[in-house]
């Protein structure tokens, strides 16, 4: 887990790993010569530049991303923008624990061989020491806003393959529902993934499986493994050592740094922009000015309500923030609203687009409020904000998505979405309780609050679970939990996180230190059975690290802060969350 006050190092320039071939018509296969791999596009599909967005999220550094082909005929939504579904292709080598340990000590020795010399860092493709080994931890850790449906396993073509939907369902113009093929290929992991909205998913979904099963393999020796200590030319981010450090060195730091940031920001404006400052961001807009000061008020708005509601949440330090007020453009609004993680360093930067409003439309700042809340949350307390149980995680995105400011004062009304699926739910739970057939559409608080990420989204009732999510969210940052009889349960149970996550963060490093000394102490040695035990134990640190840690945080949470709990207590919770839920949907 990145620390957000710990060392980066942030690529600048990549070795490439992907070698293009001029495309022919949309229609016939593509060709990565460099990588090794054959692919065929559906119909209307073109390659197109850059990564996941066209609008500050691509990750130019990113060496799992290889190629990105866009659909040139975009679909029509209801809000009247168009989308043009994407296609992307990822690959993951494989690397055992030895030949990750091996790298880590040489990119260890080439950077403090560079500092001696003076010149500036030449590492390896270990930036940041994470190397990942699959798509679904690649997706954890660098996309947000989403959660995955139920995989299914199957052969596509001589390859096991695992086809995995991702749902994000709270955009800013509709949701979405991509799908994800990642096929078991040797010497690793090869994904195709596609983007489309949800109203389209379930038509587009023949084209996308034609283009799963049109992968092959086409470089004699298999795929492309790039190896792990290839130097790459890095920028470097001054460390900051919070044990070590005094506040006024540490704000040194980042007050330098935002002047770096702001400073390139402005000399690389595009045509036709303009700027200003306020107390915590730097405004880019090509929108008129009063637009802009809107939107930017909006963001401070919203992060001095984040100070207040959440003022425990950690003790981070404030970063400079680079807000960009795009127009409204509906050839390029496609993943506008999907937040991807670009790093931590000192500045990060948050996207609005404007768009038009219409009638039942989300709230109109939606995409800049989840980016606000996200850089803030990261900023205060980035391991807690990423270990979050889900049901919590889930319930801020939808429910501060919400946010709109009326007669002076930011609002957080559940939207047509959430009022829909809440009615809907209630409709179903009403008919479960009279026939009991199947698991209830709307879960007890009781259940809710302690289910882990699988587990909430399992079964037809997931966009009533989401929803739920939210409403309970709803309820105890601005409705009756927030005060009286429950006004300390959301409180006292962040405060549990807090020291938890503190503790499990120090275990996994001394874990990983420990991981660390007996592979150094086995580098001599070449018994097999060592080499393979250690390989089984770092798979196994992994697997920790994603899943069951955090049914660990979710439990010990929720003992701590519910364990007292009679029935009759859960009963009242949950009848008093109801009633307010069921007020909202009128």
């Amino acid at each position: 887990m990145r620390n957000h006050l710990r060392n980066r190092w942030i690529a600048a320039t990549c070795v490439a790993v992907v070698g293009l071939t001029g495309s022919l018509r949309a229609q016939d296969a593509f060709t990565n010569e460099a990588v090794g791999y054959k692919v065929r596009p559906p119909d209307g599909y073109k390659k197109a530049p850059g990564g996941f967005s066209s609008f500050g999220f691509s990750f130019g550094a990113d060496r799992y991303l290889l190629d990105t082909f866009e659909n040139t005929r975009g679909i029509a939504t209801k809000s009247g923008w168009d989308y043009k579904p994407r296609m992307y292709t990822l690959w993951f080598p494989a690397r055992s624990a030895v030949e990750i340990k091996k790298a880590e000590l040489e990119a260890e020795k080439a950077a403090k061989e560079s500092a001696k010399e003076g010149d500036g860092p030449a590492v390896s493709f270990l930036v940041g020491g994470r190397v990942i080994q699959s798509f679904e931890e690649y997706a954890k850790d660098r996309i947000t806003g989403f959660y995955f449906g139920d995989e299914k396993k199957q052969t596509i073509g001589e390859f096991p393959a695992t086809l995995r939907p991702m749902i994000f369902e709270k955009l800013q113009n509709e949701p979405q529902r991509w799908l994800a093929c990642s096929l078991n290929v040797p010497g690793g992991e090869f994904t195709i993934l596609f983007s489309a909205p949800e109203s389209h998913a379930d038509k587009l979904r023949a084209d996308f499986m034609n283009a799963f099963k049109s992968f092959k393999i086409v470089r004699d020796g298999g795929l492309l493994i790039p190896p792990l200590t290839e130097k790459i030319d890095v920028e470097k981010t001054p460390e900051i050592d919070r044990d070590t450090m005094s506040t006024d060195q540490i704000k040194q730091i980042l007050a330098a740094e935002r002047e770096k940031a702001f400073k390139k920001a402005l000399d690389s404006m595009e045509k036709g922009w303009k700027s200003f400052e306020t107390e915590h961001f730097l405004v880019l807009y090509e929108t008129e000015q009063k637009y802009a000061k809107q939107a930017a008020q909006h963001a401070e708005d919203l992060r001095a309500w984040l100070e207040t509601k959440f003022a425990g949440i950690g003790d981070g330090f404030e970063q400079s923030q680079i807000l960009k007020v795009y127009k409204y453009d509906s050839s390029n609004s496609s993943n506008i609203s999907i937040t991807f993680r670009t790093g931590s360093g000192p500045t990060v930067q948050v996207i609005h687009f404007r768009q038009p409003v219409s009638k039942g439309h989300e709230a109109e700042f939606s995409n800049l409020n989840t980016s606000v809340m996200s850089n803030w949350f990261s900023q205060k307390n980035e391991e807690l904000y990423q270990r979050m149980p889900r049901w919590l995680g889930s319930g801020l995105d939808g429910f501060i998505d919400d946010a709109e400011k009326t007669g002076g004062k930011l609002r957080f009304e559940a939207d047509e979405w959430e009022r829909d699926r809440m009615i809907d739910g209630f409709n179903a739970q009403k008919k479960w309780e009279k026939d009991k057939v199947g698991e209830p559409p709307m879960k007890e608080l009781r259940d809710l609050l302690k289910m882990a990420s699988k587990e909430l989204w399992q079964g037809d009732s997931w966009t009533y679970t989401s929803a739920q999510c939210a409403s309970v969210c709803r309820y105890l940052v601005e409705g009756p939990g927030s005060r009286g009889k429950y006004a300390a349960v959301l409180r006292n149970y962040i405060t549990h996180l807090y020291t938890l996550v503190d503790e499990v963060e120090k275990r996994l490093k001394a874990e990983e230190e420990e991981r660390k000394k007996l592979s150094a102490a086995q580098d001599s040695m070449s018994d097999e059975e060592k080499l393979a035990a250690e390989d089984e134990a770092y798979k196994k640190k992994r697997k920790d690290a994603l899943d069951n840690v955090e049914k660990e945080i979710l439990d010990k949470a929720y003992a701590l802060t519910f364990g007292d709990w009679t029935d009759a207590d859960w009963r009242a919770f949950h009848n008093s969350w109801e009633q307010y839920a069921a007020g909202r949907t009128k």
